[in-house]
C-alpha cells in the first residue's frame, strides 16, 4: 500500500473540517481516544525491562510522546498531518489554539 503524501492529506482534512469544524473536532477526539486505548498494556520504555522480566523484548514500547505520535500517525488520514520525532515541547508547539485548562477534556 502506497503512503499518501501529507500535503494531500492536509487538503482533504481541511475540506472536511470546513464543512463542520465542531463535528469534525468531536469526531477526531473520539477516534484519537479510541486509538490510544488500543495501546493499553503496551510497556512504557524498553530501558526499564531487563532479561527475565515478562515485558522484556516486546515489539513495541511507548512513552508519553511516542503514544501521542503513534496515535496521530495511525490516524494521519484523519488529522491531515504527521508529527516529527521530537519531544513534548515540539508537540505542544504544533498546537494551533491555546485552550484554558478548565476547557480541556479527553
Amino acid at each position: 500500500k502506497q503512503r499518501v503524501p501529507a500535503a494531500v492529506l492536509a487538503r482533504r482534512a481541511a475540506a472536511r473540517r470546513a464543512k463542520d469544524p465542531t463535528a469534525d473536532n468531536e469526531r477526531l477526539r473520539r477516534k484519537f481516544i479510541e486509538r490510544a486505548k488500543h495501546y493499553i498494556g503496551t510497556p512504557y520504555a524498553e530501558r526499564y525491562h531487563k532479561p527475565g522480566d515478562p515485558l522484556y523484548g516486546k515489539p513495541l514500547y511507548l512513552d508519553c510522546c511516542n503514544l501521542i505520535r503513534r496515535c496521530v500517525q495511525d490516524l494521519r488520514a484523519d488529522f491531515g498531518f504527521d508529527l516529527g520525532d521530537w519531544n513534548q515541547a515540539y508537540q505542544f508547539s504544533t498546537l494551533p489554539d491555546a485552550v484554558a485548562f478548565g476547557d480541556l477534556r479527553p
